[in-house]
């Protein structure tokens, strides 16, 4: 159990913060991310001051007794003490990190704390303070990320990449979502979402990149024996509880980041790709409500009046989408040739060659600009099929075609998967 989580436990030990929390779920949108950071930001104020959450109520209603204004502003005195202290650097921070944003976010939940269990909320208006301008990652350095991730990681940030959806937004999803358009073969694919920070429903899509990845990432958890119905996760960790792989969750998303940062320097996150996915679509989408509404944002006031009568029907919003596609798009369409080889690399990927391996052929593909698809096949079957021959006993993989197929079956082969050229890709391993 990390920081945050054993916050939230101890919040609900006490009546105040318990009603507190309560409050949140039932008049906010009531994330359990929401409740993790208030109950976090709570409990470091209260180690401050050394007060349980009761104690600080208990003390708030005796002050506002009080005869004096000194008297009756002592817990305002004691959150601007606070804010002070949250505004500098502690122990092994830097000058540099945004301090007084963070403060500010501590007053926030500092205040709506106070106004849900004092009839006098805190006074004032809340610390300035100016946040750090983040930018979105660009496009060529996500076709960086793209080349270097497994197959599972690259579904789901083409996903992310395609749709605008937040990390909580994105894990909800099941293969019934998308079942109906990705078993009829479509390149876009239409999404009914909830937006999970704040409970509303939006449209938005994925293009033909996800599509493409998501077939594949399919067929890996399909070989391994999954049968997948409209509950399947569309994502599932790699971790495993009872045997079973579960849901991809937001912890997992957060080790997917790290991975990357680490491996090759870019620093990813949810926020980045949505903001890269909003920057790329705003050079073709001019219409002042559908990228919002997209991205699961509020577009309406009282009555959702935008939303109901200025948004284009979902025909038009699609055909928006396709025309808009090729600022995000990392794999352009290409002609037949390009296509082949790019399906003989998807396969590659399917039947479990590295990253490493799949960068090398990408690389090779890449110099030699007249490479044609038979020759990529046998680039794939040489490191598909190490030592030639298997020899020695090894375990290997070998293309094949159909008429030296029924011979191997014969002599204990197994028939692992049918490449896009027609032949055919066996295994002995038993």
């Amino acid at each position: 159990m990390n920081k945050k989580e054993e916050a939230l436990e101890w919040a609900k030990q006490f009546e105040t913060s318990k009603r507190w929390l309560t409050h949140i779920q039932t008049n906010k949108t009531g994330s359990h991310k929401t409740q993790l950071e208030y109950a976090y930001r709570l409990k470091r104020f209260c180690d401050w001051a050394n007060k349980t959450p009761d104690q600080l109520i208990a003390e708030r209603e005796e002050q506002l007794k009080g005869k004096t204004k000194q008297g009756r502003e002592k817990t305002e005195d004691l959150v601007s003490d606070f804010f002070q202290f949250q505004s500098k650097p502690h122990e092994g921070e830097t000058e540099k990190e945004n301090h007084r944003m963070s403060a500010k976010a501590y007053y926030g939940a500092l205040r709506s704390f106070y106004k849900c269990n004092s009839d006098v909320g805190l006074k004032g208006d809340t610390p300035r303070a100016v946040g750090r301008r983040v930018r979105g990652i660009t496009l060529d350095e996500f076709k960086q990320i793209d080349t270097i991730v497994n197959p599972r990681d690259r579904a789901l940030l083409r996903f992310m990449k395609d749709s605008g959806c937040s990390t909580e937004d994105v894990v909800v999803f099941n293969y019934g979502d998308i079942k109906k358009e990705f078993e009829e073969g479509k390149d876009f694919i239409h999404l009914q979402a909830v937006r999970q920070k704040t409970q509303t429903n939006y449209d938005t899509f994925i293009g033909r990149n996800a599509v493409e990845a998501l077939k594949t990432y399919f067929q890996i958890r399909k070989q391994h024996g999954e049968v997948f119905n409209d509950k399947t996760p569309l994502f599932l960790s790699n971790l495993t509880r009872g045997g079973r792989r579960a849901r991809l969750n937001e912890n997992s998303l957060r080790t997917v980041f790290s991975r990357i940062k680490q491996k090759i320097g870019i620093v990813v996150s949810p926020h980045r790709i949505r903001k890269m996915f909003s920057t790329c679509m705003a050079m073709k989408i001019h219409h002042p409500i559908v990228l919002k509404y997209w991205m699961g944002h509020s577009v309406g006031g009282s009555g959702d009046v935008e939303g109901s009568y200025v948004l284009p029907d979902l025909k038009e919003q699609l055909q928006a989408y396709m025309e808009a596609y090729n600022c995000i798009d990392i794999n352009p369409k290409t002609d037949e040739k390009e296509m082949q080889i790019q399906n003989l690399i998807n396969s590659a990927i399917a039947m479990g060659l590295s990253s490493e391996k799949i960068e090398d052929i990408r690389k090779v593909v890449k110099r030699e600009k007249r490479m044609t698809p038979e020759e990529v096949a046998q680039m794939i079957k040489k490191e598909l099929t190490p030592g030639g021959n298997c020899a020695n006993g090894q375990h290997c993989q070998r293309i094949v075609n159909e008429e030296e197929l029924s011979k191997l079956l014969a002599d204990g082969w197994a028939f692992v998967a049918t490449l896009p050229s027609g032949k055919i890709v066996v295994s002995n391993e038993t």
